[in-house]
């Protein structure tokens, strides 16, 4: 389910038939369209196009997915990205669509490049081309010199697999979040594209020669951009040329930025990507205690020396690595100290075997089996040790051993073999004190991660891997040279200076198994992180906790209001105020029910704004428009949230004893989730060019009425719960606009009794589940497992009323010195803070990860002033501390710190040093 481009859906050829137009202009065919092309080629593209789209641009590139890269013409339209597997546009215009095999020289037949070559695909033929006969003479040339970029591109040709030939992709723009300039292969031709609700592809761009330039990507990511902008005002470009790491370094050194975070950042500036394995992120091994009984995170021992490179750790490492040096450079050749890398594919598929897709290409990478179970990832304490005494084994860490820990257990039961002593190959074997818990394993790598001792020393690991230590005379001097294949520039000189397409392809062969070196990041060496101490700031976590009341009450500001006229309609109440629900006094069915970030204001791009749902109008972030209906009716209705005009309504197959409870609009009107009193969940879907709305899927996982439904962009997912404490919460997967179901939050489990779930909110940052009821709350890790349980003191001598929602303080918890805050709402329009701490290696269990106590009460000073049900029904939580509210009543208030009241904080206890 994480990896989605596992699973790759054969689609016919033509989702539309349409006769060929008379006249060589077709109004599908723009007139700045920058390619030409042939009769016969806009013959076939009228079988490609769906009705109404208009070829904006076409081009050829690669899809990268994996180890795995297919070469594909890319076409760009006015709503949707398609790419075509095995098939592309020559300098003449023509277009080749799965394209069967060039035959042998001498076999007579035609040229690839005959006019009648194009006919091999017709209408009535299947998509799929016949089986190649000799894939690497896939784009066979005969010109003697050619660009580098296209040296390339055939060679990489040579060494894609056919497992994707006659299969095509297509991604709607309107979803399309952020394109992110890239390379591939050390080449400046890669495109990395994000979307909302799907992963999306990564390509590498090449112009109508077949050759990868960085012109060709430019040409292409100008066109992209120009048709996302008309659809989409929160589309980002990040160029090569952008350079944003100044701001993020400052970030990390004055402790603004996580660990976690920084390394993640500088990854990607260095050109890593998760959708290519040749260059997956690489993050460091920090620990090297993997044999004791606990980990003291205060202990110098128990950390990795981060100065040295990890296959340099010992002194015998390093004499071993000066000796290699010193003989090579003897022997006349280009000396390096280690003969493997530190990342490549290779490292990926050993440490995430456990998983899909990365089980399958294990298999494919070793020719069609695994490899020896003996010779799999099988214990975190080997790996280590083979890291920093073994002269072929010098991998670092994946972002996974810091994150979600899946990876290392075995949960499909796969056949992984039989170890020499003849027992089955299991889950990893973790140290003693992970207390046999993947959670708890990688929850404590996270908190030595974020540790004092490597923010003082991780300054030089990152010169070592991404700075000035990687190559040169640093690299010299520090042990860090690897065989020159695994350097860009080696790279580029190789295959210049190569003659054959074979040599060609044996110099990428050897860069898609043996390991990239990121691209250069700090041309200086990195400037060390500034201590807890030396910032002495006071944080928003350390106000929000301080029981002194230092909130005053204020009107909020930046709401994106609701028009009266849509408020009187669906809600049965008048307004008080022109367009504005803050001061409007909705009757029943009109509480607030949600406050979200709005990130589009009447087509301006807006991002400090909050929107506001009530029970009956839910606005569509990302437009101008809201989602209306009625109690008694089984249909809702689209409005514009300019001036209230209806634009149109979707009708639901329902039983005249159900009804509409919960209705979700995901951004973008991409889709709308619809929940009802039997339960019953409507999953529906916009089409591209198109304004009606249909039926995709039936859920039914509920057997009561649902109550709320909530959504995570970030990890794809979908919350629901309902009114009866027997029907637990349920998370879906959401990925292209179809929903699946994950697991079901075991609240009533965690607890230890029945209870109703009053309000739910999800942390992106981590993808952390929040579940209240009148009593408690309870936190679940992405995987629905139980991080935590909080409960309120007795209300009996407390007098703290009802939890009725909950929300989540999204600053960065191990800024914060690992402090996580969470808000609730209560019935007599009270607020409570949460504090929710890290347990260490000492006090940690598999199922108690953290410690969450509530800590006060905050009481706004209007709340006796107020008319009507004052219960705070809704809550959003700003990165100030400012915590804006909605009540039944209809009314949004914000409460605000007052930073002058603050005392100042205090002093942090220094790192311990280096040794």
């Amino acid at each position: 389910e994480q990896y989605v481009s596992h699973i790759s859906i054969h689609v016919p050829p033509m989702l539309r038939r349409v006769p060929p137009f008379g006249s060589l202009s077709p109004p599908w065919l723009t007139p700045d369209l920058p390619q030409k092309l042939t009769p016969s080629a806009i013959t076939l593209l009228q079988y490609i196009l769906n009705t109404n789209e208009k070829l904006y641009f076409i081009t050829n590139g690669f899809k990268i997915s994996g180890i795995d890269c297919v070469p594909v013409l890319i076409v760009l339209t006015n709503c949707s990205l398609k790419l075509f597997a095995y098939s592309r546009i020559n300098a003449n215009g023509d277009l080749f669509i799965a394209q069967r095999a060039a035959k042998e020289d001498g076999a007579g037949g035609e040229d690839e490049e005959g006019p009648n070559h194009h006919h091999s695909f017709n209408a009535g033929a299947s998509f799929a081309a016949t089986q190649f006969r000799k894939l690497q003479r896939w784009m066979k040339d005969s010109t003697k010199r050619r660009a580098l970029g296209e040296k390339v591109s055939k060679s990489v040709a040579r060494l894609s697999t056919e497992s994707s030939r006659g299969i095509c992709w297509f991604y709607d723009l309107h979803v399309v979040s952020i394109v992110r300039q890239c390379t591939y292969l050390h080449q400046d031709a890669g495109v990395d594209i994000s979307m909302l609700w799907d992963a999306g592809p990564m390509l590498a761009i090449m112009d109508e020669n077949l050759s990868m330039t960085k012109d060709a990507r430019k040409a292409f990511t100008k066109s992209l951009e120009k048709v996302c902008r008309k659809i989409n005002d929160s589309f980002v470009l990040i160029s090569d040329d952008d350079d944003l790491l100044p701001a993020v370094i400052k970030a990390w050194i004055t402790r603004g930025l996580s660990t976690y975070d920084y390394i993640s950042q500088v990854n990607i500036a260095a050109g890593r990507a998760l959708k290519d394995w040749n260059q997956y992120p690489v993050f460091p091994w920090v620990v090297k205690n993997y044999s004791g009984d606990t980990l003291d995170l205060t202990s110098s021992d128990t950390f990795r020396d981060l100065t040295w490179p990890i296959h340099a750790q010992t002194e015998s490492a390093r004499s071993s690595a000066e000796m290699r040096y010193s003989e090579l450079t003897i022997d006349g050749q280009e000396p390096w100290h280690h003969a493997t890398h530190y990342t490549s594919s290779a490292a990926v598929l050993y440490f995430m075997l456990r998983l899909q897709p990365f089980l399958t290409s294990s298999a494919v990478y070793q020719g069609g089996k695994l490899d020896h179970a003996d010779r799999l990832f099988r214990d975190v304490a080997t790996a280590y040790r083979n890291a920093t005494t073994s002269s072929a084994d010098c991998k670092e860490l994946l972002p996974e051993f810091y994150g979600n820990g899946s990876f290392l257990r075995n949960i499909d039961s796969m056949d992984l073999g039989r170890l020499q002593n003849d027992d089955l190959l299991n889950d990893v074997e973790l140290p003693k004190w992970a207390q046999n818990s993947h959670r708890v394993f990688t929850f404590l790598m996270r908190q030595a991660l974020e540790s004092e001792y490597v923010s003082s020393t991780l300054h030089h690991w990152l010169d070592l891997v991404f700075g000035s230590k990687q190559s040169g005379e640093g690299a010299v001097k520090s042990f860090n040279l690897h065989k020159p294949l695994t350097y860009p520039d080696e790279v580029k000189r190789r295959i210049k200076k190569e003659t054959t397409d074979l040599g060609r392809s044996q110099i990428l062969c050897e860069v898609q198994n043996f390991g990239q070196t990121p691209r250069t990041a700090f041309a200086l060496d990195h400037p060390k992180r500034f201590s807890a101490a030396d910032i002495g700031k006071t944080t928003v976590t350390h106000l929000m906790l301080n029981p002194l009341n230092i909130y005053t009450l204020r009107e909020p500001t930046a709401i994106y209001s609701i028009p009266s006229s849509l408020i009187q309609r669906y809600c049965n109440a008048a307004s008080g105020g022109e367009g504005g629900a803050m001061s409007s006094k909705v009757g029943n069915g009109g509480s607030i029910r949600k406050l979200l970030p709005f990130e589009q204001i009447q087509g301006q791009f807006v991002r400090d704004r909050l929107a506001f749902t009530t029970d009956f109008v839910v606005p569509i972030s990302r437009t101008d428009q809201c989602v209306c209906f009625h109690p008694h009716e089984f249909r809702f209705y689209r409005h514009s949230m300019v001036d209230g005009r209806f634009i149109d309504f979707v009708k639901l197959p329902m039983a005249m004893s159900s009804r509409i409870s919960a209705v979700l609009a995901l951004s973008r009107q991409a889709a709308f989730i619809v929940g009802t009193t039997s339960g019953l969940l409507f999953a529906f879907t916009t089409e591209p060019l198109k304004t009606s709305s249909y039926i995709s899927n039936f859920l039914t996982a509920h057997r009561n009425p649902i109550a709320a439904i909530h959504a995570c962009p970030e990890s794809n997912t979908i919350v629901t719960f309902t009114t009866s404490a027997e029907d637990q919460p349920v998370v879906w997967r959401y990925v292209r606009m179809y929903p699946a179901l994950l697991f079901r939050i075991p609240f009533n489990e965690a607890c230890g009794t029945k209870s109703v779930v009053k309000s739910i909110c999800i942390d992106k940052r981590e993808t952390h589940y929040i579940v209240a009821s009148d009593r408690q709350i309870a936190v679940f890790d992405s995987n629905g497992l139980v991080l935590g349980v909080g409960s309120l003191p007795n209300e009996q001598q407390t007098n703290i009323p009802s939890i009725s929602s909950v929300a989540v303080l999204e600053a960065r918890e191990w800024v914060e010195n690992g402090v996580i805050i969470y808000v609730t709402g209560h019935e007599r329009g009270l607020l409570g803070i949460w504090r929710a701490t890290r347990r260490t290696a000492a006090t940690i269990t598999p199922d108690r990860m953290l410690d969450l106590t509530f800590a006060h009460l905050l009481q706004p000073e209007d709340t006796k002033d107020e008319v009507g049900d004052v219960a705070i029904s809704a809550l959003h939580v700003g990165l100030d501390g400012t915590i804006t509210f909605g009540r039944r009543n209809g009314k949004i208030k914000a409460m605000a710190i007052n930073k002058s009241a603050v005392p100042a904080p205090t002093p942090q206890t220094p790192a311990p040093q280096p040794a």
